[in-house]
């Protein structure tokens, strides 16, 4: 089920997609959703995930995901970046028909003095 909705909203395509143009040959997209698949059921490290995956669950796919895999995917993924963060949005924007207009982002600041926004 997990692993359906990740193809659904489009996220396993978004990653591949931002991990193309690196010539990666590890399992990336597999890295990231064994550890997406782990918080969700069962949260640990990145050495328990690897653990949990060769011996407590079978995920499509992760067969030949490695320690070294979960790490570097990771290390990707920081790399990746807002340009993943924005594809993944707009991918589920696109599905769930969110019509988006304007959109607000929470600072911490300093002086928290209000602000009047036109409408």
């Amino acid at each position: 089920m997990l692993d359906r909705l990740w193809h659904e909203l489009g996220i396993a395509q978004a990653i591949q997609e931002a991990v193309a143009d690196r010539r990666v040959r590890l399992p990336v997209e597999r890295a990231l959703f064994a550890m997406v698949a782990n918080r969700a059921l069962a949260p640990a490290s990145k050495l328990a995930t690897w653990e949990w995956l060769q011996k407590e669950v079978v995920l499509p796919g992760t067969e030949g995901v490695e320690l070294h895999h979960l790490y570097r995917a990771m290390d990707l993924l920081v790399a990746a970046g807002e340009a993943l963060q924005k594809a993944i949005y707009w991918s589920v924007a696109d599905i769930l028909q969110l019509e988006v207009d304007l959109l607000f982002l929470g600072a911490l600041c300093q002086d928290p003095a209000p602000v009047a926004l036109a409408a």
